[in-house]
């Protein structure tokens, strides 16, 4: 059909504007291939490689298969066409980008995938309360825009403030209850705009 055509050309373009590599996508069982198989076959809304949200939607769906959510607790799975109405999550209103993911209590385990990175309007990210694990990406220093990250009461592991000090905007970070690592670096004091700090180890 012509959507395996479109399969090799939509993960051509995530691959170019992604920097994924092309590898993860030979993983059926990677985040990365699960949510563009859900893309290219299963998605209501049939994006192309130039929509404009299809690195937005993937990011998302990503990050969905990436922390076992399951339909019982998300929706995404149903492909509404604006994911700005999906549960949890929140858009800027000039653009449609997406501006706040809140999903605190809802039983998401797995890791955060680096997709994460790709949001660059986010400015609220809330994760707290969940089974999450493993070391956050590197990728999320790429949130230039964030203000609240919420990531208490998980299983999380190794650096977070190494990557926070690259977040300028952030202005409240919870990440206690936690499992990370290393010390609290000298640049910490470039966040001028953090003023509420909750016993982040």
């Amino acid at each position: 059909s012509s959507r395996v055509w479109e399969y090799d050309a939509i993960r051509d373009q995530i691959v170019a504007d992604t920097g994924t590599s092309k590898d993860v996508f030979d993983d059926p069982s990677s985040p990365q291939s699960r949510a563009l198989d859900w893309i290219v076959f299963v998605d209501p809304a049939r994006l192309t490689p130039e929509s404009a949200n299809l690195i937005q939607r993937y990011a998302l769906m990503t990050l969905y298969y990436g922390s076992d959510a399951s339909e019982d607790v998300l929706d995404w799975e149903a492909g509404a066409k604006d994911e700005c109405t999906w549960a949890g999550i929140g858009c800027h209103d000039d653009a449609k980008t997406v501006k706040s993911i809140e999903l605190e209590d809802l039983n998401l385990a797995g890791t955060l995938v680096s997709e994460i990175g790709q949001l660059t309007k986010l400015d609220t990210l809330v994760l707290s309360e969940n089974k999450m694990e493993g070391s956050l990406p590197a990728s999320i220093s790429f949130l230039v825009n964030l203000k609240e990250l919420y990531l208490h009461s998980n299983f999380f592991t190794g650096p977070l403030l190494d990557y926070a000090v690259k977040m300028p905007m952030l202005e409240e970070l919870d990440a206690c209850c936690n499992s990370f690592s290393g010390t609290i670096p000298l640049d910490i004091s470039s966040l001028m705009a953090l003023s509420k700090w909750l016993s982040t180890f």
